[in-house]
């Protein structure tokens, strides 16, 4: 998970990308979200494992922060249930990505 230090842009944030995926398949990434979601309602837990992200590589810590900790975020609190049934399964899975890979 840590930074390779002389990639190019687009291949660092390529690898990013795939960090992240990899954090999703080892259920990383769900501990804020909701049970019923697949989540488990884990919010200290979830900010424990983000902090953990910068020393691996701050880019990984900012695209998961973009990704769950504002996008996923602003859906699961500001949406009605409507919202979050639709949108948080694909958020959490990253099939809805905030930014482009």
């Amino acid at each position: 998970m840590h930074k390779i230090e002389g990639l190019t842009h687009t291949e660092h944030r390529k690898r990013v990308f795939g960090q992240l995926k990899y954090l999703v398949d080892n259920n990383a990434v769900h501990r804020a979200f909701p049970t019923s979601l697949g989540g488990s309602d884990d919010h200290g837990g979830n900010i424990a494992g983000f902090e953990e992200l910068v020393t691996a590589d701050p880019s990984l810590q900012i695209k998961a922060g973009v990704q769950w900790g504002l996008f996923g975020s602003a859906v699961m609190h500001l949406g009605t249930k409507e919202h979050q049934d639709k949108w948080l399964p694909g958020i959490m899975s990253l099939e809805i990505p905030a930014a482009s890979p």
